[in-house]
């Protein structure tokens, strides 16, 4: 057992006796960095004095300055393209009665949705209730004193319903849709009167 601790202890010893010399062992000093020479600055060249501007002599009268000459040389300008004279505008055509007026084109055919008759009447009789309802209501709101915005609406509903009067014969679809149009507007008006 003296053995062994023997060796323990030399084994301790040695590994302490290493880390101890590393402690006492001298660092070499760093070198300082290398330092860069300072570039010379470059020998600026001092720029050269100007020359002192030209004396005037101001005794001189303006009467021995040379006048300029009295004609100077233009070139004359160059010559430029003929100009066309206006057209003249033709003088209405006066048909003569040898000649015949020509007929104008006929006008492009309209199209429309074709209607049943019970359509037509359906829609008539629509037409017929919408404008009598908006006329009703534009009627009694005339007794009454009417603000900015209401009296815009009475202006809108006789509008919508004089196009539906103007559209009867041609488009009943159409004629149709604007009354119903100012019957809305009418309704609008009723109860903001109330």
């Amino acid at each position: 057992m003296r053995l062994r601790g023997a060796l323990l202890l030399l084994l301790l010893g040695g590994t302490v006796s290493t880390q101890t010399a590393c402690l006492f062992r001298k660092k070499k000093p760093t070198p300082p960095p290398a330092q860069m020479p300072n570039p010379k600055p470059a020998a600026t060249a001092k720029p050269e004095p100007m020359p002192p501007p030209p004396r005037v002599d101001t005794r001189t009268p303006l009467s021995t300055v040379p006048a300029p000459p009295e004609q100077i040389d233009v070139p004359a300008p160059p010559p430029q393209p003929p100009t066309r004279p206006p057209r003249p505008t033709p003088a209405p055509a006066q048909t003569s009665p040898q000649e015949p007026a020509q007929p104008q084109p006929p006008a492009p055919p309209k199209l429309v949705q074709l209607l049943t008759p019970a359509e037509q009447r359906r829609y008539q009789q629509e037409m017929e209730r919408y404008l009598r309802n908006a006329e009703a209501i534009v009627a009694a709101a005339g007794t009454r004193a009417l603000n900015t915005q209401q009296a815009d609406l009475v202006v809108r509903i006789r509008a919508f319903a004089q196009q539906a009067r103007d559209q009867r014969d041609q488009d009943l679809m159409t004629a149709r849709n604007l009354a119903m149009r100012a019957d809305v507007l009418a309704r609008d008006l009723q109860r903001s009167l109330r």
